[in-house]
């Protein structure tokens, strides 16, 4: 493994950040840009709805989740209609309070079951996340609609599955196990869906092939600008981590292998979406993706690229 507190390990970080970046100038945060502004529509729904739904828990306890939703799909998802960011906000929302197992685990177990039964949820968090699923449905076409369903019911079952198996060993033979569950747990066809609204690609033939490119994408941008705020807290139980022992690397081995990878999916990417409103949209989600990591200070990616300080006179 890398030392953690290393300087050169920062250093190269920097340096590969900034390479990523340059592939999409409009990710650069920028105060001054009417673009990167969410609309006040987004808030006011969402505002509207947390007062309506019973969610079982104090506002304290709810609120970091839907700041996080409200966060990613402003910036990742800007060139979606507000109606549509403020239902991927709280659907975020709501999913993160599962992820952060604020809801009670027999609740949780049972929510698959009831899903597919049509009954009342266990807890009502989940009920209200019955609701979110299918207020989603009606932005986007019968694909991507149902790949919202099917990726939340994955989730639950993953994240179910991991509680129980937080301790696991990794060798060797583990990598297909280690991106199986980062696959299953991570929302991914959710959020590759969230870039197509049917009135921006009205069929789905438009944005599919790019679709399984987008999935890994997601996974990628997250894992490498994530990378800093783990390295400093040495964490040793992260999708990177756990690869890099799996394959016998280092972790900045690792890294450099993933945005090589990077490099691919987005040229694959864009070569089959070609021009047009589909690839106007999964350009704009990318740069928006990588925006919300610049600008959330909990990455702490000002610390290696400065340049991002927006009071600067840079």
């Amino acid at each position: 493994m890398c030392n953690h507190q290393s300087p050169h390990s920062a250093v190269l970080l920097a340096k590969m950040l900034r390479g990523i970046i340059a592939q999409f100038p409009g990710s650069v945060p920028d105060s001054k840009s009417e673009m990167q502004r969410p609309h006040p529509t987004v808030d006011k729904i969402v505002q509207e709805r947390l007062s309506k739904w019973n969610l079982g828990m104090e506002r304290h306890i709810y609120k970091k989740p839907f700041v996080v939703g409200y966060s990613i799909a402003t910036a990742s998802y800007h060139h979606v209609a507000p109606e549509v960011q403020a239902e991927i906000a709280l659907y975020t929302g709501l999913v993160v309070l599962v992820d952060d197992g604020l809801l009670d685990t027999a609740a949780v177990r049972e929510f698959v079951p009831r899903l597919c039964s049509g009954l009342p949820q266990l807890h009502p968090a989940l009920d209200c996340l019955v609701e979110a699923c299918h207020n989603l449905q009606q932005y986007f076409t019968t694909y991507g609609a149902h790949a919202i369903y099917s990726s939340t019911i994955d989730f639950v079952n993953s994240e179910l599955f991991q509680q129980h198996a937080k301790e696991m060993d990794y060798n060797q033979s583990s990598a297909p196990y280690i991106q199986y569950i980062r696959d299953k747990d991570g929302l991914i066809p959710s959020y590759a869906a969230f870039v197509w609204t049917k009135d921006i690609t009205p069929q789905t033939e438009e944005y599919i092939q790019a679709f399984p490119d987008t999935m890994e994408i997601v996974n990628i941008v997250n894992d490498i600008f994530s990378y800093y705020k783990e390295m400093k807290a040495g964490e040793t139980r992260t999708f990177l981590v756990k690869l890099a022992t799996a394959n016998g690397r280092e972790e900045l081995e690792e890294l450099t292998n993933l945005i090589g990878r990077l490099s691919l999916l987005v040229g694959r990417a864009r070569g089959i979406l070609g021009e047009g409103k589909a690839r106007e949209a999964w350009e704009s989600f990318m740069e928006g993706s990588i925006r919300y990591y610049l600008q959330t200070p909990r990455y702490e990616l000002e610390e290696v690229l400065p340049e991002l300080r927006l009071d600067s006179d840079s």
